[in-house]
């Protein structure tokens, strides 16, 4: 009987001190990243995040987070990717709804003034609007001064920029099609690879994106 009460007392004394146990101390065994929280080691992209950390192109949110896996906007991407060329930006009020205040009106009207991006036809950029990898295609493979083929009759517009892309594999194998709004993590990638010529990932091909 006594032993049973001693191994009744033992369990109850450590289930109080399970329960009692600091959460700093289960937070201490939490995987966290190099430099992001939500991008761990384990996580498929962390050393191109990571690289890309280093050589100052990108610096996430104030919370310590990437948020690798959302949409990012057309005015977040041409700025990560004019940053990726150390360009001295400056310019504003390049576009209607480009203003002077507007963090990212530097970059956008230093790549209108090099002939990097158009805009729409009705005088506007769209900053806010979430990009897809044919307009990111574009967009990069200008700033980077890829070869692009001349578009033939009965082409779609976005393949040879999309043809520009994968000749230098710099195509995630993420991109599944053409219209798909791309992420951070996949514009850290494509980024990454054509900034540090790294051509031997595995990529997309052309034919698997565009007819």
């Amino acid at each position: 009987m006594k032993t049973k009460l001693a191994i009744v007392s033992f369990l109850v004394v450590a289930m109080v001190a399970v329960f009692f146990v600091p959460i700093s101390s289960f937070a201490a065994v939490t995987t966290s990243g190099k430099y992001f929280k939500d991008v761990p080691d384990a996580y498929p992209l962390s050393a191109t995040i990571n690289a890309l950390k280093d050589q100052k192109v990108i610096t996430g949110y104030g919370d310590g987070t990437f948020l690798p896996n959302n949409s990012i906007s057309r005015a977040e991407f041409l700025t990560l990717v004019m940053r990726s060329l150390n360009k001295n930006m400056t310019g504003s009020n390049c576009f209607k709804d480009v203003k002077k205040d507007d963090w990212f009106a530097p970059s956008v009207c230093y790549a209108k003034t090099k002939g990097i991006i158009k805009g729409y036809g009705n005088g506007t950029f769209k900053p806010d609007s979430n990009i897809n990898f044919a307009d990111a295609s574009t967009i990069i493979a200008n700033a980077y001064g890829l070869k692009i083929n001349a578009l033939k009759k009965n082409e779609a517009w976005f393949k040879p920029v999309v043809a520009a892309l994968s000749a230098k594999k710099a195509i995630p194998v993420t991109i599944d099609y053409v219209e798909k709004k791309i992420s951070r993590g996949e514009t850290a990638e494509i980024i990454w690879r054509l900034k540090n010529k790294v051509t031997n990932k595995p990529t997309k091909l052309v034919a698997s994106l565009v007819d």
